[in-house]
Protein backbone atom coordinates (compact mmCIF):
# COMPACT_ATOMS: atom_id res chain seq x y z
CA UNK A 1 0.00 0.00 0.00
CA UNK A 2 1.31 3.40 -1.12
CA UNK A 3 1.14 7.06 0.49
CA UNK A 4 -1.29 9.15 -1.26
CA UNK A 5 -0.01 12.12 -2.74
CA UNK A 6 -0.65 15.29 -0.96
CA UNK A 7 -2.36 18.07 -3.00
CA UNK A 8 -0.86 21.50 -2.91
CA UNK A 9 -3.37 24.39 -2.39
CA UNK A 10 -2.56 28.20 -3.87
CA UNK A 11 -4.03 30.55 -1.37
CA UNK A 12 -4.78 33.82 -2.37
CA UNK A 13 -2.44 36.48 -1.47
CA UNK A 14 -4.48 38.95 0.72
CA UNK A 15 -7.52 38.17 3.30
CA UNK A 16 -11.01 38.82 1.64
CA UNK A 17 -13.28 41.88 2.95
CA UNK A 18 -14.64 40.69 6.30
CA UNK A 19 -17.76 43.54 6.09
CA UNK A 20 -19.13 41.52 3.71
CA UNK A 21 -20.40 44.20 1.91
CA UNK A 22 -22.53 45.75 5.13
CA UNK A 23 -21.10 49.67 4.96
CA UNK A 24 -22.30 52.69 5.44
CA UNK A 25 -22.32 53.74 1.46
CA UNK A 26 -23.81 50.37 0.66
CA UNK A 27 -26.30 50.54 3.08
CA UNK A 28 -27.31 54.38 2.24
CA UNK A 29 -27.50 52.86 -1.39
CA UNK A 30 -29.91 50.13 -0.10
CA UNK A 31 -32.26 51.64 1.74
CA UNK A 32 -32.05 54.63 -0.62
CA UNK A 33 -33.44 52.21 -3.74
CA UNK A 34 -35.56 50.97 -2.01
CA UNK A 35 -37.03 54.21 -0.97
CA UNK A 36 -36.91 55.26 -4.72
CA UNK A 37 -38.75 52.27 -5.76
CA UNK A 38 -42.39 53.07 -3.10
CA UNK A 39 -41.54 56.62 -4.67
CA UNK A 40 -41.67 55.16 -8.10
CA UNK A 41 -44.84 53.54 -7.18
CA UNK A 42 -47.00 56.09 -5.78
CA UNK A 43 -46.22 57.70 -8.87
CA UNK A 44 -47.45 54.88 -11.13
CA UNK A 45 -50.51 54.99 -8.67
CA UNK A 46 -51.16 59.05 -8.19
CA UNK A 47 -48.93 60.83 -11.26
CA UNK A 48 -46.28 60.76 -13.43
CA UNK A 49 -44.21 63.87 -11.92
CA UNK A 50 -43.83 61.53 -8.56
CA UNK A 51 -42.60 58.52 -10.39
CA UNK A 52 -39.94 60.64 -12.03
CA UNK A 53 -38.98 62.57 -8.68
CA UNK A 54 -38.70 58.63 -7.59
CA UNK A 55 -36.24 58.73 -10.92
CA UNK A 56 -34.36 61.09 -9.64
CA UNK A 57 -34.00 59.94 -6.44
CA UNK A 58 -32.33 57.08 -7.86
CA UNK A 59 -29.79 59.00 -9.41
CA UNK A 60 -28.92 61.20 -6.11
CA UNK A 61 -29.04 58.49 -3.71
CA UNK A 62 -26.36 56.50 -6.29
CA UNK A 63 -24.24 59.78 -6.37
CA UNK A 64 -24.47 59.91 -2.55
CA UNK A 65 -23.00 56.53 -2.54
CA UNK A 66 -20.72 56.79 -4.50
CA UNK A 67 -19.78 60.13 -2.35
CA UNK A 68 -19.24 58.06 0.63
CA UNK A 69 -17.18 55.48 -0.92
CA UNK A 70 -15.15 58.09 -2.31
CA UNK A 71 -14.68 59.09 1.41
CA UNK A 72 -13.64 55.58 2.93
CA UNK A 73 -17.06 54.53 4.16
CA UNK A 74 -17.68 51.78 1.76
CA UNK A 75 -15.72 48.81 0.50
CA UNK A 76 -12.02 49.29 -0.76
CA UNK A 77 -11.38 48.29 -4.35
CA UNK A 78 -7.98 45.74 -3.35
CA UNK A 79 -7.53 42.79 -1.28
CA UNK A 80 -4.05 43.90 -0.77
CA UNK A 81 -4.35 46.03 2.30
CA UNK A 82 -5.50 43.72 4.29
CA UNK A 83 -2.86 41.39 3.93
CA UNK A 84 0.06 40.89 6.25
CA UNK A 85 3.42 40.99 4.32
CA UNK A 86 1.00 38.53 2.06
CA UNK A 87 1.04 35.30 4.62
CA UNK A 88 -2.85 36.24 6.08
CA UNK A 89 -2.91 32.54 6.36
CA UNK A 90 0.00 32.03 8.47
CA UNK A 91 -2.02 34.03 11.57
Amino acid sequence: MSTPELEKYRLPEARPFDNHGRTVAGWTWAIGICVAAFVIGLGLVFSAIVAWIGVGLIAVVTAVSLGLKAAGRGQPNRLTHTAKGGAWYHE
